[in-house]
């Protein structure tokens, strides 16, 4: 309930000061910033405006309920492809800007957080819905689950780092794509925690999870950490 409080928060600022569509913030076109984004985001520069809405977007996302923003104005967000914007617009950083370095926060797992966002829409607007309804949305339902086991990380990403933290990245995103797979499947496959699919799942990310806590990547694993206790099975948490 805080969480949603603090997300209103944050929405109503970017409505009222940047507008209705948050992937405008990293945006800048040859006229001087407005007067709202100077009020807002006084001296930041583009990386500190990135930094803050990751951190809105990754919270807005696992929030569980319906996003606050479209899924995607997120994409265009995360979007560096500067032919995707229209030609009067630039992002402000260049490819090769610090904002294109792995953030602490989402890693290489950008991919997986705006299909988590889907999954969580979708989810919530088949609530309002009667299940004969529902039944109307299944080719949707099943694409999504396609989407997931199709995820693939960016090894680009990858390329400026040692070894061992390419190791514990590309584990971190595992441990993500397990745990969405695993949190489809109980929202809107609705199947049992207890049932041999998910267990299977729970355990595979058992074991991934075992690579990378006390690593520090750690910070990224309250979600995992969330769903495989949905899952853990009541003598699994003796053994634990």
């Amino acid at each position: 309930k805080f969480w949603k409080i603090l997300l209103n928060v944050g929405k109503n600022l970017i409505e009222n000061h940047v507008g209705k569509d948050v992937s405008r913030i990293l945006t800048t076109t040859t006229e001087e910033p407005s007067l709202e984004e100077r009020i807002i985001f006084p001296n930041f520069n583009s990386v500190v405006k990135y930094w803050l809405i990751v951190n809105f977007i990754y919270h807005d996302i696992l929030n569980f309920n319906t996003t606050s923003f479209p899924i995607e104005q997120y994409e265009k967000f995360f979007q560096r492809d500067q032919n995707s914007l229209p030609s009067s617009a630039n992002f402000i950083e260049s490819i090769d800007s610090p904002i294109e370095e792995i953030d602490p926060l989402i890693g290489i797992n950008k991919p997986i957080l705006l299909l988590l966002g889907q999954v969580t829409n979708l989810t919530r607007f088949l609530q309002t819905m009667e299940q004969e309804e529902m039944l109307e949305h299944g080719d949707k339902i099943l694409s999504l689950q396609v989407e997931i086991y199709k995820l693939q990380p960016s090894l680009m990403a990858l390329e400026h780092l040692d070894d061992e933290k390419k190791f514990y990245y590309l584990e971190l995103f595992e441990i993500m794509k397990i745990s969405t797979l695993m949190f489809f499947q109980l929202t809107l496959l609705k199947i049992d925690k207890d049932s041999l699919e998910l267990q299977i799942l729970r355990n595979k990310l058992d074991s991934k999870l075992d690579k990378v806590i006390g690593t520090f990547l750690e910070g990224s694993l309250c979600f995992p950490l969330f769903i495989y206790g949905v899952c853990i099975q009541v003598e699994d948490m003796e053994k634990k």
